[in-house]
Formats: C-alpha cells, sequence, structure tokens
C-alpha cells in the first residue's frame, strides 16, 4: 500500500491603507512699517586769525595810520634836534670872543660824516595766531520699525491608515492509502 500526502500552506493577505497628514496654514501678510532715524548736525567752523602787522612793519610795509604816526614822531624828534641846533649856534655866534665860529660851524656842518652800514634778517618777531574754536552740536532723532503680525491658525488634518490582515489560504494536509495489498511485516 502506498501513502499520498498532499498538503496545502496557509497564506496570509495584507490590505493597507496609507494614512495622510496634511497642514494648510492662512497667509496672512507681514505688515511692517519704518521711520528711519535722522542725525542733524550743526556746526559752526573755526577761525584762524593771523596778524602779520608787526611783521609787516619791521620790512617797512606799514599800514597809513602807523606810517602817520611814526613820521610825524621822526618830524617832532627833528624839529626838537634842529631846534637845539640851532640854539647852541646862536649861543656860540654871541660868543664873539672865541672868533670864527661860524667857519667852525660850516666845517662841522659839512664835514664828512662816517656812514655805517648793518645786514639784518627780518622779520624778527612773529605773527600772532589766534584760533577762535568753533562747535559741533547735533541730535539724533530715533527712528522705529513697527511690525504687525496677523493672526496664522495652522488647521492639521490627520486621517489614519488601516491595515487588514486576513487568511487568503487555509492550509491543509490529506493523506490517501492508495492499494489494496497492506504489508504487516514491513519488510
Amino acid at each position: 500500500m502506498q501513502i499520498r500526502i498532499q498538503s496545502q500552506s496557509a497564506l496570509i493577505g495584507i490590505n493597507s491603507n496609507f494614512g495622510e497628514f496634511s497642514i494648510q496654514q492662512n497667509q496672512w501678510p507681514m505688515k511692517l512699517s519704518t521711520k528711519d532715524s535722522k542725525l542733524h548736525i550743526q556746526s559752526e567752523e573755526a577761525v584762524l586769525l593771523i596778524d602779520q602787522s608787526r611783521c609787516f612793519a619791521e620790512a617797512g610795509l606799514k599800514s597809513t595810520m602807523e606810517m602817520s604816526r611814526e613820521l610825524a614822531n621822526k618830524g617832532r624828534v627833528a624839529a626838537l634836534q634842529a631846534t637845539a641846533r640851532i640854539a647852541g649856534e646862536g649861543k656860540e655866534m654871541a660868543d664873539i670872543h672865541n672868533g670864527m665860529a661860524i667857519a667852525r660851524q660850516a666845517k662841522a656842518r659839512y664835514a664828512a660824516k662816517e656812514k655805517s652800514f648793518n645786514f639784518d634778517m627780518i622779520p624778527k618777531s612773529r605773527p600772532e595766531i589766534e584760533v577762535i574754536q568753533g562747535e559741533v552740536s547735533g541730535y539724533v532723532e530715533r527712528g522705529y520699525i513697527d511690525l504687525n503680525m496677523g493672526k496664522i491658525t495652522p488647521d492639521i488634518k490627520y486621517y489614519r491608515g488601516d491595515i487588514n490582515i486576513y487568511l487568503k489560504q487555509k492550509n491543509y494536509l490529506k493523506i490517501d492509502f492508495v492499494g489494496e495489498n497492506v504489508n504487516v511485516l514491513g519488510g
């Protein structure tokens, strides 16, 4: 006798639906307004004063007022010297007993006088320099940034996925005995 065995494996079936996840958001614009900062500056310029009148005077370049004052002073000195000389000559001529007063005076007046020359550098004095400081003042006008954001509310949706597991095919084992003779001895 023969044994016939037929078998079939079990099969599992799986059906799945994927889940879904979505986010939607309202797009409210951002409102931004600004005011620029401003810097205001006021300045007064510095002044540099240079007085070179003393240097120019030493070089002979004088103002008319200074020149007339100097010439008037020289004229006064020359007049006083001439008056003293004339008075002295008059006294000398009055002394007749000394004799030849006029000849002596003429000889003294027209005698060769020694001349001297000097070399000098001008100007000797420095110019007077004065600085009047300027001022700088300023202030800042502050600016600002104003930011307004609308309410943003996201819409979140979630659909759950699904998995279905089932038995698609049953398992079985079928054993058949074929033939009529049975060997009991096992041989």
